[in-house]
């Protein structure tokens, strides 16, 4: 009689339509999000995955791991990526729990193709072209907009354009005035900055008159310029190539002149549309910071290791940094920042270090991974 008894509770409760409690899930649960639109000048757990937690402050603490700079390329974020910067900020992976799909792509944004590299000549302060009668004015527009066909492609450079000034004879007016600049052709293939030089017109023929060819003084004219803002931007905004444009420089006007100065560096304040952009508005953008976890990496013939360090201190690309070994803290070390939370050691602070030599954090790297090429990393 008495083994029936629990199955007659059973039984009773499986009638009335209970259910045994579902047992609590253990730990955090990270799954990559389908769609991310990442804001800011880096990218965190928060804005790529979704974080859920019985405790806020848990899932609070997980979603400001930072995973790498918001460049402006599309970077896909896997698992093994998010595992690592995790374990860099302290975090036991026995509890935490990825679902969901294995990796998510960043969004890229547009950008214009590079304009062809091209020599950038000395400024030359040509003599004034001698204005003329309407006549002259006007074929004179004429040769700058068949030039501009011919030549406007390569006739600039990242920071000048180039203007054409040119000197027609009177006797050769009528024969420009009579055609159409698509209808002239330059014997010449290419111009130099200054002048005056030869400049050879191909005109067609046309239905009052036979072909000519007209020879004229011309002048190529550098014109300098500088970049400003095309729209308002935020304090700590990454500058993108889109975020800019060209403007001719004023005399004596100072501002940055060249892309590379400006993209990928952080505004210091926030800047109004069409202001000139100033190296004092802009840093570089800090891939290092002080307390960070960071990757060192020490190579050797054949062996390519790596240690990890705490910052001391800060700096962007090619920057260099002090260090102290997360194991050792008497091991301290400058090294030269090479990518996020990455550096390459240059120098040991170690007393008993030799010169040139890394012998001392060398002996305290994780184990060597092989690389398939036969060497180890």
């Amino acid at each position: 009689m008495t083994p029936t008894v629990p199955r007659t509770i059973l039984l009773l409760l499986l009638a009335l339509g209970g259910s045994l409690p579902a047992l609590p899930a253990q730990g955090a649960v990270v799954r990559l999000k389908e769609r991310v639109e990442a804001q800011g000048p880096v990218i965190r757990l928060a804005d790529v995955a979704e974080i859920s937690d019985v405790d806020p402050q848990v899932v609070a603490r997980l979603g400001a791991v930072t995973l790498q700079p918001a460049t402006g390329k599309a970077v896909r974020v896997d698992f093994d990526l998010v595992r690592t910067r995790l374990i860099a900020h302290g975090v036991n992976l026995a509890e935490i729990e990825f679902v969901g799909q294995s990796s998510v792509a960043t969004p890229v944004e547009a950008r214009p193709a590079p304009r062809p590299a091209t020599p950038i000549p000395q400024r030359v302060t040509p003599p004034v072209a001698v204005k003329g009668p309407s006549p002259q004015e006007r074929a004179q527009a004429i040769i700058r907009d068949a030039f501009v066909r011919r030549f406007q492609s390569s006739a600039q450079t990242e920071d000048a354009a180039y203007e054409l000034e040119v000197q027609v004879r009177d006797e050769d007016l009528g024969a420009i005035l009579e055609t159409q600049p698509g209808a002239i052709r330059f014997q010449e293939r290419a111009l130099v900055a200054g002048g005056p030089q030869p400049l050879t017109l191909d005109i067609a023929a046309t239905s009052s008159a036979a072909p000519r060819q007209v020879r004229v003084a011309a002048w190529l004219v550098m014109q300098p310029r500088i970049l400003t803002v095309r729209h308002a931007l935020p304090k700590d905004h990454v500058l993108q190539p889109l975020d800019l444009q060209w403007k001719k420089a004023d005399k004596d006007a100072t501002g940055i002149s060249s892309l590379a100065e400006a993209v990928g560096r952080a505004t210091r304040k926030a800047i109004r549309p069409g202001e000139v952009l100033q190296a004092a508005d802009l840093t570089v953008v800090a891939l290092v910071r002080g307390g960070d976890i960071v990757s060192v990496r020490v190579s050797t013939p054949g062996v390519v290791v790596r240690r990890q360090f705490k910052a001391m201190s800060g700096g962007g690309l090619d920057e260099v940094v002090n260090l102290v070994a997360l194991d050792d803290a008497r091991d301290r070390i400058q090294a030269r920042v090479t990518g996020f939370h990455e550096a390459e050691l240059i120098s040991t602070g170690l007393a008993d270090a030799q010169p040139g030599s890394a012998a001392g954090p060398v002996r305290f790297v994780s184990e060597a991974v092989p690389t398939g090429r036969g060497g180890v990393q």
